[in-house]
């Protein structure tokens, strides 16, 4: 419980931090979709109702849930918003926002710590090898150029923190 807490405090931490700054929602949403795997793993560990209480201490925590809801539910605003540089990731096809969810869980996973060096070692290299076969198009065919860098600066970004 207290990995819990401190993942949920951290993120709480950033997202103050980030919106102090008086950066808009689409600035954050950019930001913070590298903790996407961090969200993932709360949410595999514990209730609805112990992520609520958790939501409650860290109201950062909470906004930061619902801007990743938004981020990755069909009809979202920023979608349509010219100004978003992850519209392109919202009109994805549904075979390739799955794998992108199957990834993000799987990093989960492997950040919870649950694991010996070795098998982390091993999960990662198979992480790495999925995320080139999405960006590479052989999961669903040929991403574009715009959707495919948000893709590989996102995956990098989780990358780096696994």
């Amino acid at each position: 419980m207290q990995h819990v807490r401190r993942i949920a405090k951290f993120i709480h931490s950033e997202l103050v931090f980030l919106e102090k700054q008086g950066q808009s929602a689409q600035q954050v949403t950019g930001t913070m979709v590298r903790f996407l795997p961090d969200l993932y793993a709360l949410r595999e560990r514990v209730s609805d109702a112990e992520l609520e209480r958790l939501c409650s201490i860290y109201p950062g925590l909470h906004r930061f849930v619902g801007l990743m809801d938004e981020f990755i539910s069909p009809g979202h605003q920023l979608r349509d918003a010219d100004v978003s540089p992850h519209r392109q990731l919202a009109q994805l096809p549904e075979p390739i926002r799955s794998e992108m969810a199957r990834l993000l869980q799987l990093a989960a996973q492997i950040g919870s710590g649950d694991r010996t060096a070795e098998q982390r070692s091993s999960l990662i290299a198979l992480w790495k090898e999925d995320v080139k076969r999405l960006l590479d198009g052989e999961f669903c065919g040929p991403l574009e150029a715009e959707r495919r860098k948000i893709l590989s600066e996102m995956f990098s970004s989780i990358e780096t923190q696994l």
